[in-house]
Formats: C-alpha cells, sequence, structure tokens
C-alpha cells in the first residue's frame, strides 16, 4: 500500500510540474471525440463536458507498475501507460467505458470548477497526442497586479485585461508532458506575451524544468521553480518584468487571472525609474515603443547627471540603429509626424546627433505686400553631452530680401528636471536678447540689428505639439519696404524715403531732396515778385 501511494504522488507531482507554464499557443475545439480502446475489448475513452465528468472507482494500487514499467522513449508510451491503467480495474457497467479527461485533468492539478469556468476541453488520440484546451477572458485589478478578480462586476478602475488560451499536450517525445499559455491583450494595447513549460517523463524522480517565454514574439527570460513561474521581458518593454515568481493555481473558478503575467508595467501605480531599465542590454530592434514612455522614466539617481548619451546607449559606430535614434525622438518628446515631415535622421560622425531639414515653412506674419513670410529651417538636436539634457538648434532662412539667417537655441531637459531653461539667439551672426519660461515659450529680441526682428509675444517651440511654422520661424515684422525716388537737383543723385513711419533712412538726402528744393525756388520767386512790385510803385509815384 505504501508503495502503491508514492508511486501515486510521483505520477500526480510529475504531470503537476507540467502545468507550471508557457504561452505559446493554446488551440480549443468544440468536438469531444471517443478514443477507441487499445485492447480488443469494449472499453471506450470517453471525452465528456467538464460539468459532467466525474471520477471513476480507482482502487488505492490503480498506479501499481505504470510508471516504471512503461517504456518513455517508446513513441507509443503514453497509449502503453494508459493501457497498465486499466489492467485490473473494475470499470462498473459491464465495461461500458470509463472517462479519461477527469484522469488527465486531476494529474496536472486542475479542479472541475476551474475546468468550467476556464471553458476547458480534451481531445485528441492516444495514438499521436492527447490535449487539454482552455480559452477565457479575465482582468487584473487597478494599483495591484497581485490582486486579481474575476467577477466583471468587481472590475473597477485602470485594467489590465487578456484573452487568456491554454493548452495541455501529452504525447511528446520521451512521455512528454507540455504546458502552454499565451496572453492576448485587445486593441493591442500590449503584445501577446506566452510562456510554456515541458516535463519528461522518461526523466524520473528529477525531472529537469524547462521554461520559455515571449513577448510579441521575441524571446524572454523565464525560469521556473516549485510550481513558481518568473517571467522578465524588460529588454523589450521595461517594465515587463514580475516584483516576485507568480504561482499558477487551478483550485478554483478564481483562479483564472492567476494565469495573466503579473508584470509591473501593468499596475496602474507602476512607475518607472531609470536604474530598474536594462539600458545597455534593451532589444533596440524590438522595443514596444508604444508602451515605453521615455518622458515618463524618474531619474531619481543624481549619478545619471553625468552619463553620456553615448554610454547610455552601450556605444555607436557613425552609423546609428533606428532604435536608438527612436530614443533619441522619444527623449525629446518629438512628435512622430514632425519626425516624418522633417526627414529626421540620426548618426554619430559629428556626435551623437538628429537632424532635420524643413524645405518650406510658412507663416501668417504678412511681409509689406500683405504675403505670409516663408522660410527653410534645419534643426540639430544634440546628444553629445549628458543624459541632462539635449541641446537644439534650429536655423531660419527666409525666402526673398526679408531677414538674414536667424538662429535659436535652447536645452531640452531631460533627467534634470530642475535646470532652469535658457535660451540663445543670433541675427545674420549678431548675438540677440532671448528669453524662454518654463513651457518652452520663446522670446527673442533683435531690434538692435533691425527694427521689425522682435517677435510680439512668446512662441511654443516644444517639439511635441502640431507641425507648424511658428515651432521654427520666429515671428517678426518685415522690415519696412524702402522707397527710392528721383533727385532732379543733381545728376546721378537720388533720395530714399521708408515706406513706413521709421523716420528717413541713413541714405537720404537732408537738404537737397526734391520737395525741400521745389519749395525753396518757390518762396524765392514770391519773394522777388514782392519786392518788384513795391519798387515799381513807388517809382510811379
Amino acid at each position: 500500500m505504501a508503495n502503491s501511494q508514492a508511486m501515486n504522488s510521483i505520477v500526480f507531482l510529475l504531470l503537476w510540474l507540467s502545468a507550471v507554464a508557457c504561452l505559446s499557443s493554446a488551440s480549443s475545439t468544440g468536438n469531444h471525440r471517443r478514443l477507441g480502446s487499445t485492447t480488443n475489448d469494449n472499453r471506450k475513452l470517453q471525452f465528456p463536458e467538464m460539468d459532467d465528468m466525474e471520477l471513476p472507482g480507482w482502487t488505492q494500487d490503480w498506479l501499481n507498475g505504470t510508471t516504471s514499467n512503461t517504456d518513455w522513449s517508446s513513441p507509443n508510451a503514453w497509449q502503453d501507460w494508459f493501457n497498465s491503467l486499466w489492467e485490473g480495474q473494475d470499470f462498473g457497467g459491464g465495461g461500458e467505458g470509463f472517462e479519461l479527461c477527469p484522469i488527465l485533468e486531476t494529474a496536472i492539478g486542475m479542479t472541475q470548477s476551474f475546468g468550467i469556468a476556464a471553458e476547458c476541453k480534451c481531445d485528441g488520440d492516444m495514438a499521436t497526442e492527447m490535449e487539454i484546451s482552455c480559452t477565457f477572458e479575465d482582468c487584473l485589478s487597478a494599483g495591484d497586479v497581485a490582486d486579481a478578480v474575476t467577477s466583471a462586476s468587481e472590475k473597477q478602475g485602470d485594467l489590465v485585461c487578456g484573452t487568456i488560451g491554454m493548452s495541455f499536450t501529452f504525447g511528446g517525445e520521451a512521455g512528454a508532458v507540455t504546458a502552454s499559455v499565451c496572453a492576448d491583450f485587445p486593441g493591442e494595447q500590449y503584445k501577446e506575451t506566452c510562456f510554456s513549460y515541458e516535463i519528461s517523463m522518461a526523466s524520473g524522480n528529477s525531472p529537469t524544468q524547462a521554461c520559455q517565454a515571449s513577448y510579441g514574439g521575441v524571446d524572454c527570460d523565464c525560469s521556473i521553480e516549485s510550481w513558481c513561474l518568473n517571467v522578465n521581458c524588460s529588454t523589450i518593454l521595461p517594465g515587463a518584468a514580475m516584483d516576485t515568481c507568480q504561482y499558477l493555481s487551478m483550485q478554483d473558478g478564481g483562479d483564472l487571472a492567476s494565469w495573466l503575467p503579473q508584470f509591473q508595467v501593468f499596475d496602474s501605480d507602476f512607475v518607472l525609474d531609470a536604474d530598474a531599465i536594462p539600458w545597455r542590454s534593451l532589444d533596440w530592434d524590438n522595443l514596444d515603443w508604444n508602451n515605453f514612455n521615455m518622458s515618463a522614466v524618474q531619474w531619481s539617481s543624481p549619478d545619471w547627471l553625468s552619463e553620456t548619451w553615448t554610454d547610455l546607449v552601450g556605444g555607436v559606430s557613425d552609423s546609428v540603429s533606428s532604435g536608438v535614434c527612436m530614443l533619441m525622438s522619444k527623449a525629446v518628446q518629438m512628435r512622430e509626424e514632425l519626425g516624418l515631415k522633417g526627414g529626421c535622421t540620426c548618426d554619430a560622425k559629428n556626435g551623437l546627433e538628429m537632424t532635420c531639414s524643413f524645405a518650406e515653412l510658412c507663416s501668417e506674419t504678412l511681409d509689406g505686400n500683405g504675403e505670409p513670410v516663408c522660410a527653410s529651417a534645419n534643426m540639430t538636436l544634440g546628444f553629445g553631452g549628458t543624459v541632462s539634457a539635449v541641446d537644439n538648434e534650429v536655423c531660419v532662412n527666409y525666402f526673398g530680401e526679408t531677414h538674414p539667417e536667424t538662429c535659436f537655441s535652447y536645452s531640452i531637459p531631460v533627467a534634470d528636471k530642475t535646470a532652469p531653461p535658457t535660451c540663445t539667439a543670433k541675427y545674420g551672426g549678431n548675438e540677440c536678447i532671448c528669453t524662454m519660461d518654463e513651457n518652452f515659450c520663446l522670446s527673442v529680441d533683435c531690434s538692435e540689428f533691425e527694427p521689425s526682428a522682435v517677435t510680439d509675444t512668446c512662441q511654443f517651440v516644444n517639439l511635441n505639439g502640431p507641425v507648424e511654422a511658428e515651432r521654427f520661424m520666429l515671428a517678426f515684422q518685415a522690415p519696412q519696404e524702402e522707397v527710392v525716388v528721383n533727385n532732379p537737383s543733381t545728376e546721378g543723385e537720388t533720395d530714399v524715403e521708408t515706406s513706413g513711419n521709421q523716420g528717413t533712412t541713413s541714405s537720404e538726402v537732408s537738404s537737397g531732396g526734391s520737395t525741400a528744393y521745389m519749395y525753396q525756388t518757390i518762396a524765392t520767386s514770391l519773394a522777388s515778385a514782392s519786392f518788384l512790385s513795391v519798387f515799381l510803385l513807388h517809382y510811379m509815384s
């Protein structure tokens, strides 16, 4: 009796260990096929609905001679094992058959209530492969990934929900039992996450545990010990890791959510700290940028203020990978539309930097002819310093004879959020007055060199807003247009006036203008005529 109970425990342990596991894909079928008997009598293996299953009245020695006498290297190992189970058993009812599913489900630790809640089904063929498959939906509760709830009425707040597919397969090589699970999230909220676990019956009393996991089809780190699973996919999505190992349970219907991976990032209160990100081992080509919010990273350690961007990404060559370039755009919160319109590219030929070029931008500011002011703009984002900030320089070349090349530059804080905003500006190479507030609203005054080269109000120049000219072109007024007037007093000379109210220009002739000359001539003529009239009247009298 003791030997029988020990063997019973061994088999249950081997099969239960196989349940701890992975998310690879679980397909289910609604057909419950009846498996034919492997002997010549009329016994049948039946696959009933979960709520109809009942365990047969096995005797205590039902496992005697099964595992130890089975050649698990044989392709018919599982068939031989079930044959040995049948020997000497009282099926009752005149040998009409017994239910196989309850045996398998009990072996992997699944209760009837869990099987019903998870909509589990049996299918397969003893000669090839048998499978228990389940498909269900559930959610992790808001604020605590470890506090899983089942009732829809209890689910409130920000939740992470998914459709879970599970399968337990019997009949692999060396009597392998494989458990696999995949969680699919609605609306691509997160990428499909899978884990799987396999145990070989041929391993005897010391089975080798093997775990595999993936996120979006890309392999992750996975470990399992004593039925407690630990998955770490943080190289693909920082935060997609478990605080502690996760126990998988199938004791009742309330255990469904325990099969959703309880990643830290799924918690609505999750805060991603820079220290928790494996920067130098990030999978740049497969990062989940939809859920990796670079701008929300907390740089709590002061050590980051001395870390260079090049060191952060593990070094770069002249060419920069698309993943690192994406990180650079996320660091400055650049809107995707802006990056596309500017044809932004990254390289490290002159230090790590991103350059963008806008061939034509037009502002609503009107020139002297009532037309919009247009220009081209080049932007250079410099990542050559530390991760505390990124330097941004924008140079604008106005179309037509309006303003000379005008540049402004400022720092975009990243790790150092406390640094006060600063900026500089140049007008035709000359230093101007530049100020910026905490909302990236820029004001420039170059009136020392051109009275119209001043912004009436500050302009928002942050990169996460709409793509508009005002984020690059300073809203200067058009310079006052000069008007050339002929001067008849001196051959080859001209007088120059401005069309506005700015006064005369330095090139205007102050005393020889045509208007002044005309007035002077008229006054002289009138004076002469008056004198002549007075003289004639006096002489005639």
